[in-house]
């Protein structure tokens, strides 16, 4: 099995902080899990873990990030004040960051996974 998926701070606050404006941009969106709640699902589902990957490197640009779900005007607005809230003030973990040119970009903090089925033997 190999799952690869954004994942939140252990956190709870910094992990709401970042529903809150994912939700914003896309109401669809549940909620991220953070890293040791990838795991634990793993592991509920028999698997075990072969290996853990993580990435920071993923930066979307949050105006194509915003175009890519048509986010209302008013939720997008909303959208760019937390993440500048968070920019300021490192709310979500994230890291939001203006580039050379004033963009701004966050991180989305990926994880792969790889386990396997255990299986105990008879």
């Amino acid at each position: 099995m190999l799952v690869e998926d954004i994942f939140a701070s252990e956190h709870r606050e910094r992990a709401e902080y970042q529903d809150r404006w994912r939700k914003l941009r896309d109401p669809s969106h549940a909620r991220v899990l953070p890293l040791s709640e990838h795991l634990r699902l793993f592991r509920e589902a028999g698997l075990e873990t072969d290996a853990v990957k993580t990435f920071d490197d993923l930066c979307p640009e949050v105006e194509r990030w915003l175009e890519t779900t048509k986010a209302p005007r008013e939720r997008a607005e909303e959208v760019r004040r937390l993440l500048e809230e968070d920019r300021v003030g490192d709310l979500s973990g994230t890291r939001p960051f203006r580039d050379a040119t004033g963009r701004m970009h966050f991180h989305a903090r990926t994880v792969i996974l790889t386990g396997r089925r255990f299986r105990c033997l008879p």
